[in-house]
């Protein structure tokens, strides 16, 4: 049996559904679909380990989506909400752990009752990566466990070569996520502002942005720096207070 290698990694404290923000578009991603996309996915792992779960659950799901569209954020709300309901998981996010021997880390991974695979497009000009993948959803799969993946193509537009990996993505229950508008990302700024108990005006949620670089994983980062800051100096979010915190 090939020994599995320790894995340097972690999930974001704020990763939860609760944090997922629903987008109200006539795109793929409206709020519907994103309520529809949270239900299976929320059905999946609650029946993650259980072959005979009354639970409208599918086997794998695939997310695809540009960069900062949420994928990477729902895949560890998955691994996260179903360890604290003190589950076996495993998160594998392919951007630090390509670099890996993919049979090392893909090993008896089956043995964990949800698997979460992100960024699996890295694997494109990776065959041992695609082997090991194919091996790895056919053993969750035989074993009654539970897969989402995400990644930047759709099952018909993917760059991976190997054709039964392409089959078995095609195979998956797909949403795709649509990138966020400017507006959107102000309000997404709002919506998690007041998760975190801030009040955060609209206004000043739109200067951050027009300063900020604009990908929303960094307006989060910007967003928890000013959390930081108006507690420390016990101040309101104005732009004069953003102003001076960034030097903008």
């Amino acid at each position: 049996m090939v020994r599995q290698l320790p894995l340097p990694v972690t999930l974001r404290d704020e990763a939860s559904f609760a944090n997922f923000y629903t987008r109200e578009t006539p795109e793929a991603s409206s709020r519907a679909e994103a309520t529809q996309l949270l239900r299976v996915l929320n059905n999946t792992i609650a029946s993650a380990g259980d072959q005979f779960s009354t639970f409208a659950a599918e086997f794998a799901v695939y997310l695809w989506g540009p960069l900062g569209s949420g994928k990477t954020h729902l895949a560890q709300a998955c691994c996260r909400q179903f360890v604290d309901a003190g589950h076996r998981a495993m998160y594998l996010p392919l951007a630090e752990l390509i670099d890996y021997p993919a049979q090392q880390v893909l090993a008896d991974l089956e043995h964990n009752e949800l698997v979460c695979v992100d960024d699996i497009h890295l694997v494109a000009q990776q065959d041992a990566w695609q082997q090991g993948l194919f091996g790895l959803y056919n053993r969750l799969r035989d074993k009654g466990r539970r897969l989402v993946l995400t990644g930047v193509d759709s099952p018909g537009n993917s760059d991976i070569a190997l054709a039964d990996l392409r089959s078995r993505l095609a195979a998956a229950t797909g949403f795709a996520l649509a990138a966020y508008t400017d507006e959107q990302r102000v309000e997404i700024l709002c919506f998690r502002a007041q998760r975190l108990g801030l009040s955060l005006p609209q206004e000043v949620a739109r200067y951050l942005l027009s300063r900020a670089p604009r990908d929303i994983n960094t307006l989060i980062e910007c967003l928890h720096r000013l959390d930081r800051e108006a507690l420390a100096g016990q101040r309101r979010l104005t732009v004069p207070f953003v102003k001076l915190v960034f030097d903008y």
